[in-house]
């Protein structure tokens, strides 16, 4: 009788005859399939070569050189700071005084406003335009709100 090594062997051997028919073939069929994606010998290639390509290759930017650079000024420093062309008001303002020493001023109607506590009431005029002359000798007009309440 024969070992268990010898057994062991001889079942390796079977294994390995068996396999070398087809073993064979399977190796050429992949061997000749690499070789084909690699080589490009393949349908899908072959389709891909006869479509005309729709991406185009974009260049890259041209970079700066390294090393020193010239001195250049920045583009927030060239803008020229803005001159006063007679537009706006001249300071100081001061009001205008009519013909005669006549109020320049227009006035809101008057109301009447009572206190919080309803005691007193208070007449009140509120001003509704001021004309102030500037330093160039311009007519100023400030119009001013009527707030309601206060």
């Amino acid at each position: 009788m024969a070992t268990l090594e010898e057994q062991r062997r001889a079942i390796g051997a079977g294994i390995t005859q068996a396999r070398a028919a087809t073993g064979a073939a399977e190796r050429q069929a992949i061997h000749d399939n690499m070789v084909a994606k690699r080589t490009g010998r393949n349908i899908q290639n072959d389709l891909n070569a006869l479509a005309p390509s729709p991406r185009k290759q974009a260049g890259l930017r041209q970079l700066e050189s390294r090393g020193a650079r010239p001195a250049t000024s920045s583009p927030a420093l060239n803008t020229p700071q803005p001159t006063n062309q007679g537009t706006g008001i001249a300071s100081p303002l001061t009001e205008k005084v009519g013909e005669g020493g006549a109020d320049t001023r227009t006035y809101y109607p008057e109301r009447t406003l009572p206190t919080t506590d309803g005691l007193l009431v208070f007449r009140v005029k509120r001003t509704k335009t001021i004309t102030l002359i500037d330093d160039n000798a311009a007519e100023v007009v400030m119009e001013l709100s009527n707030v309601p309440g206060a």
